[in-house]
């Protein structure tokens, strides 16, 4: 309700996205530099249903400086067939952002955790070492 609220009384909402999301807890696979990924199905719910414009961006080091690099996504949020498709939208999006600026991304951080539960041995093989297979049932 307090994003909805804040969307209505025209404020930014600003949301990270580029996270693992459990689909049980909101989120869904999507393809990223890839691969199948999970990811917050959060910012095309909220584009879709309440007709806000879509924004990705990064945050670039310059010198001692940062600044906000942006990316419209072009199409009018209700043109997308459904949520996954502008999901994926948004993530081919941020894949863009990150190969333009691929040395400010957080490489550390365990992206590629789940394998969706179909995962052939072929999709397997190309996760890093970490990846398990997503279950919804385990933690």
């Amino acid at each position: 309700a307090g994003l909805r609220q804040a969307a209505r009384d025209g404020r930014i909402l600003v949301l990270i996205m580029d996270q693992n999301t459990r689909t049980d807890e909101g989120g869904a696979f999507v393809d990223f530099f890839g691969l199948p990924v999970t990811m917050t199905r959060a910012p095309s719910v909220l584009a879709r249903r309440l007709h806000l414009p879509l924004v990705a961006a990064a945050c670039v080091r310059e010198g001692g400086r940062y600044r906000m690099v942006t990316e419209l996504i072009s199409r009018d949020a209700r043109e997308f067939a459904s949520d996954q498709e502008l999901l994926q939208e948004l993530a081919h999006a941020n894949e863009r952002l990150i190969r333009a600026y691929p040395e400010q991304y957080i490489w550390c951080y365990k992206r590629w955790r789940y394998l969706p539960a179909q995962a052939d041995k072929a999709l397997q093989a190309k996760y890093p070492f970490y990846a398990r297979p997503y279950d919804d049932r385990s933690r």
